[in-house]
């Protein structure tokens, strides 16, 4: 009988096998063979390993794992008489912290065992040996093997400390590789684009942060001092008090919240982390506190400047408050096409289907197909019901999906209550501290936690406006303060919970990006790892969904300000076509559609605030009695 192993070199019909099949079965060969110099145990990890990684990955992984039990047979009194076969996991649980910081000293001069030869670690070597460490270790931790993780405990090493004049050839590349292309590698049409959208993207940030720290100084830190009477004002808004408006101020808020709560609470803080670093997180904070002031603004500007259109519904937003107030119908007309534009082809319709799509697909095995006719079937039925029904929608769905979502990612704080401490100050050290030279360094978690901050809350881009003005209010400051409420829901405390549940789960040390992380952050840090895995990708769905009929509203506000009520049916059919397209559509097109009719929607409206700031100022000031009612019409004229 010939052995099935020894046959390997050749198929069922004994063709020859191509380079890179050979090349697997060699390295499958390799790592059976590394396997048996480990402990028993040791292969259910590597078997788990094997769907996510290659076999030259679980070779080296396999390497520095059996460098680890050596470890403990020379030097640990403990295991001095182990053979590796007597290894059991219930042994990695005995370890402290400090066996792992001792591991990671011995590992920076060792002798290999096959040769005697003299082996040195410098960080990057440290930091791969410890990565395969903790990745060993959070195995057995998360199917519940053993109940202590100390390798979590302990640092990774550090790759900053080098002086820049002691970088070698290769840092110097890749250093010089960051600078030319932003940390990728990029070529042809992208390389391009890069250069071309760079200056932009740095002048948007920086204007959009700057709008916030001037309301924020100019108002005296009101997103503090006034932070708890936003939220009671939100319980009294609730119910309709007779004032002017379509909708209540709580419904006007959902709506706000349906559009900044979506993608970007999910894949883009797992965006942020893995490649600005648990520091982006910090800088996230950042922009959301400075983020607020603006967001008061643009709700106080808001109801305003709101006018009535000829069905008798309230209309307004930056179009409103640019031409009214400002007084610039160039401005206006501009907001509101840019507006189309985001509503069509930006964060309204295409990156949030296709994210829908992908998610049902993943998750449930729905095709792209009947994912494009049934959402194209239930969006055309909420929003040709106009703002009443989606608000209607907004406050049921959006409140539900936020306390489940919470729900899920505070289970995985009480599992790991004593990491919390130890991960809030990695967030804050490394938000000031470079990172290593390939990840980037402090720019990177700056712009990256900054950028996905503001596409998250939206403060400065002018949507959320829109949906206050319709709310059931005769006080714009009090429309101002419920509105400033949305950024902090939306990134202090949705964001945050993504945040800390990538970071406690260590789902940012994995390859997974975007919303893979996300999920593998539930699936790992929940004891039932499928409940995890429905909570992220049906918060996707949700969240994703409301923020198309969010942005469906938008859209409509802006194309009735172009064109009247008869151009507002011809949106929505447009609209409802896009829907049913953007499963088909590319990752790629998708997105550099957004961030184009994104930046040119956010620079009007940054330029109305800035100017009407005096405005905003002296109406914040009269109705707390710090400003005379005189005082008010000169800033106003």
């Amino acid at each position: 009988m010939i052995d099935s192993s020894t046959n390997l070199t050749n198929t069922a019909s004994n063709k020859p096998h191509n380079y890179h099949e050979q090349s697997q079965i060699d390295q499958t060969l390799r790592l059976r063979e590394v396997l048996k110099t480990l402990p028993p145990f040791v292969k259910d990890y590597f078997r788990a390993m094997e769907p996510k990684s290659s076999a030259r990955t679980r070779i080296n992984y396999a390497y520095d794992i059996r460098v680890f039990f050596h470890f403990l047979m020379e030097n640990n009194p403990v295991y001095k008489n182990y053979t590796i076969d007597r290894f059991t996991p219930q042994d990695l649980e005995n370890l402290e912290p400090v066996d792992i910081e001792e591991y990671l000293e011995y590992l920076k001069v060792y002798k290999r065992d096959e040769d005697g030869e003299l082996i040195t670690n410098g960080e990057k070597g440290l930091a791969r040996k410890m990565s395969a460490l903790r990745s060993f270790y959070g195995y057995y931790f998360k199917h519940r093997i053993i109940q202590k993780n100390p390798t979590l405990l302990v640092d990774m090493p550090k790759l900053h400390d080098k002086a820049i004049i002691r970088l070698d050839t290769d840092e110097v590349a890749l250093l010089l590789d960051f600078v030319e292309s932003a940390g990728e590698h990029l070529t042809g049409q992208a390389l391009n684009y890069y250069k071309k959208t760079r200056d932009r993207d740095i002048a948007i940030l920086t204007l959009l942060l700057g709008t916030g720290i001037y309301f924020t100084l100019s108002l005296h830190g009101l997103q503090f001092t006034r932070l708890k009477l936003a939220f009671q004002l939100i319980l009294r808004s609730k119910t309709d008090d007779g004032h002017e408006g379509d909708v209540s101020s709580f419904q006007a808020l959902c709506t706000a919240l349906s559009s900044t709560i979506g993608t970007g609470n999910i894949v883009g803080v797992a965006t942020a982390i893995a490649t600005g670093g648990p520091g982006a997180m910090f800088w996230m904070w950042v922009s959301a506190f400075f983020g607020i002031a603006t967001k008061y603004s643009e709700g106080l500007l808001a109801i305003k400047y709101r006018v009535k259109d000829e069905n008798g519904q309230m209309a307004g937003g930056p179009m409103y408050y640019l031409q009214n107030g400002l007084h610039s119908k160039v401005l206006a007309k501009l907001f509101a096409i840019f507006g189309v534009g985001v509503a069509l082809l930006g964060i309204g319709t295409f990156t949030q289907v296709k994210s829908i799509s992908d998610a049902l697909t993943l998750s449930f095995n729905i095709p792209p197909i009947v994912t494009a006719i049934g959402l194209t079937l239930i969006v055309a039925f909420i929003t040709i019901g106009g703002i009443t029904r989606i608000a209607s929608v907004a406050e049921k769905v959006i409140p539900f999906m936020c306390v489940l979502y919470i729900t899920g990612v505070v289970l995985i704080l009480v599992t790991h209550l004593t990491l919390i401490p130890s991960v809030l100050a990695q967030i804050i050290k490394t938000a000031f501290v470079p990172s290593s030279i390939v990840g980037g360094g402090l720019g990177i978690a700056m712009q990256k936690g900054i950028s996905r901050g503001i596409f998250s809350n939206e403060s400065g881009l002018g949507s959320a406006p829109i949906a206050a003005a319709a709310a059931k209010t005769n006080s714009c400051v009090e429309q101002g303060l419920i509105s400033m409420t949305g950024t902090f829901i939306d990134t202090i405390i949705v964001c945050t919970m993504t945040g800390l549940a990538i970071l406690l789960t260590q789902a940012n040390l994995t390859d997974l990006s975007g919303a893979a992380m996300t999920t593998y952050a539930f699936q790992n840090g929940l004891f039932i790892p499928l409940i995890g895995k429905y909570i992220v990708n049906i918060g996707l769905v949700f969240f994703a969904f409301t923020t198309i009929i969010g942005w469906n509203y938008y859209g409509e506000r802006c194309m009735y300000y172009l064109k009247g009520l008869k151009a507002v049916k011809v949106y929505k059919i447009i609209f409802i076509a896009c829907i049913a397209i953007g499963p088909f559509m590319s990752l790629d097109s998708i997105f550099i559609l957004a961030d184009i009719v994104n930046g040119c929607m956010a620079i009007p409206n940054l330029i109305g605030l800035i100017g009407l700031r005096k405005v905003v100022i002296a109406e914040t000031q009269t109705y707390f009695g710090l400003k005379p009612v005189q005082e008010l019409q000169t800033a106003e004229s």
